[in-house]
């Protein structure tokens, strides 16, 4: 974790002017945005208690900072190759599990893709032993595809495991598998070139392998190619209705278009913007799309992972059952939203603030105090723990002390979409000068320790929007269990003492006083609350949906799926939905 702050060396600083070396590293660590916008309507930050005749109500509808121009206008769109979860899930609904598992070995090769962790923008790229691992998989997929009747006759056709090839099997299979393959019909070079595959020497079994090869080798598989239609007096141009689907498929489900999509294409029936949601809302229900939505969550929350637990004291986890604590605590996360998400169809509130648990595991439901769910009929939280971001997963960490900073770095940049930017230790050649001792630490809370760390004007650039966040959550200890008293460890992990736990802390507010809040539970209703909640998630899931920023062009329809979730309590699942159907499902915009 980089965002420790970086303590400038005093020695350095006396010898140098110090009033005019500490102006220069405060212009470069006061370029974070940490504020929390209430609401846009600043006068109801602060508002009349008592609303009446002379103090009227502010209008309740929250407002987000997008500003639509021209409803026309979309973001320019990249080509992408399939991630490699992308084509995990191309080649398992193509082929089956089994063909997956034959070729893993090659598949393995195949690089995991990098991405950045705020835009979602992939920043790995192909290179020579990515185009080999492609090469090597293809050939592992035919071999296992085409060893075997069974798979042969799904991909092939019955026809394929008889004496004689014949070319009504080779059309067949241009016409109907290789189109799922290639997501579109296929062109007359590539039919020519299967033609001559099937003309010239070698066995059925031969054929086949070579057929099916060469098409999950083609630039048309392995990349997400839009060539469409170019418009007049224009760089950009339409998509065709295949290209559409294809990216409603990987946008919705991260996976090829299924067959009853491609169907829809083929009948004519995918062409009206009444047509793109039928196939929206099918799409996401599938068991591609509800993983797809559950994982933008999970990624936007910071729940998709909980930090290995196993070297906590045993002290702090005595009465806790924690064999296979962490994957539980991940999988009740998982539940919880496919119940608010999908089982009850549930808004942004309800993710921010119901009270609904599906812990099962009895590590886990002792740490949220209730008794284990039993047959996934859920339970309700008695403590002030509601919502996703109340969850373990969040706040889970390696020792004993929380990672406050951790916490209130993530909740700043993910939840509220502020800036904080990683410290640079080019500035400094010394962050321990004002640190307490080990020694002193143990006479401190972790929050005071953290402060005291943190206190110089330098750090304060950006630990002024950090540490409130991170001292709200001081109420939840390393298992994210509720607490009012922290358990002091010494270096060799043995108990020390206890210290009374302080979650009171305030935001920063632009144009408006600083908010104060008691705990987390207090700041979560806050966000659920506000303009900057609600945007930000929109925000989010419009990256990991199309692996890219948003830029200005997007505000229209970014507007209206903020619109949709922050003032029409729509369900969660309708505002994704309506982030994917805009000009961009029709239209490239040339780069």
């Amino acid at each position: 974790m980089k965002n420790l702050c970086i303590k400038v060396n005093a020695r350095s600083l006396y010898k140098l002017s110090s009033v005019f070396f500490l102006s220069i590293l405060l212009v470069l660590y006061n370029n974070c945005t940490g504020s929390f916008i209430a609401n846009e309507n600043f006068e109801s930050v602060e508002g009349p208690v008592n609303p009446g005749p002379d103090n009227p109500p502010v209008d309740s509808l929250l407002k987000s900072s997008f500003v639509c121009r021209d409803q026309t206008q979309a973001n320019k769109s990249g080509t992408h190759y399939l991630s490699k979860k992308q084509y995990l899930n191309t080649i398992e609904d193509l082929f089956g599990t089994q063909v997956l598992t034959d070729a893993s070995a090659a598949i393995s090769s195949i690089p995991i893709d990098a991405f950045d962790e705020e835009s979602r923008q992939r920043i790995s790229s192909l290179d020579a032993n990515a185009i080999q691992a492609y090469f090597s998989s293809a050939q592992a997929i035919a071999t296992s595809v085409t060893s075997n009747t069974t798979r042969r006759n799904t991909v092939f056709g019955s026809c394929a495991s008889q004496a004689i090839l014949t070319q009504l099997c080779v059309d067949g299979f241009m016409t109907n598998f290789a189109l799922r393959i290639l997501r579109r019909p296929l062109s007359i070079s590539e039919t020519s070139f299967l033609n001559s595959i099937y003309a010239g020497a070698g066995t059925n079994i031969e054929k086949l392998h070579a057929m099916l090869s060469y098409l999950l080798q083609s630039p048309f598989f392995i990349w997400r190619l839009e060539l469409g239609t170019v418009l007049a007096n224009s760089d950009n141009f339409n998509l065709s209705e295949y290209e559409s689907a294809t990216k409603l498929a990987f946008a919705l489900t991260d996976s090829t278009p299924d067959v009853a999509l491609l169907d829809a294409v083929k009948s004519g029936k995918f062409k009206t913007p009444d047509q793109h949601k039928t196939q929206a809302e099918r799409l996401i229900l599938t068991t591609r799309g509800k993983a797809k939505i559950t994982d933008l969550i999970m990624h936007w929350s910071h729940s998709d992972n909980s930090q290995d637990l196993s070297s906590l004291p045993s002290q702090l986890t005595a009465g806790i059952n924690m064999t296979g604590l962490e994957q539980a605590m991940v999988q009740e996360s998982k539940k919880f939203l496919d119940y608010i998400v999908f089982q009850t169809e549930g808004t942004f509130q309800d993710l921010l603030k119901s009270k609904v648990s599906f812990a099962s595991h009895t590590g886990l439901a002792k740490i949220y105090n209730h008794a284990p769910v039993v047959a996934n009929t859920p339970v309700e939280f008695t403590e002030r723990r509601q919502g996703l971001l109340m969850r373990a997963p969040f706040m889970t960490w390696t020792g004993p002390r929380t990672n406050l900073i951790k916490r209130g770095v993530d909740f700043q940049k993910r939840i509220l979409c502020n800036v904080i930017p990683s410290p640079n230790v080019d500035i400094a050649d010394d962050r321990d000068v004002d640190a307490f001792t080990p020694a002193q630490q143990l006479e401190v809370s972790n929050r005071d320790n953290i402060a005291h760390q943190t206190r110089s004007p330098v750090c304060m650039g950006c630990h002024s929007a950090i540490n409130p966040v991170g001292f709200a959550f001081e109420a939840f200890d390393s298992l994210g269990r509720i607490r009012n008293q922290e358990l002091i460890f010494d270096l060799n992990q043995n108990f020390y003492r206890y210290i009374n736990v302080d979650s009171r802390t305030s935001l920063a507010r632009p144009r408006a006083s600083e908010l104060p809040i008691q705990d987390a539970f207090e700041l979560i209703n806050y966000v659920a609350d506000s303009s900057q909640g609600h945007e930000c998630f929109v925000r989010n899931a419009y990256r990991y949906i199309t692996d890219q920023s948003e830029s200005v062009k997007d505000d229209c329809h970014l507007d209206q799926s903020f619109e949709l979730l922050a003032n029409s309590d729509a369900p969660i699942k309708d505002v994704i939905i309506k982030l994917v159907l805009n000009e961009n499902l029709i239209r490239k915009i040339a780069n």
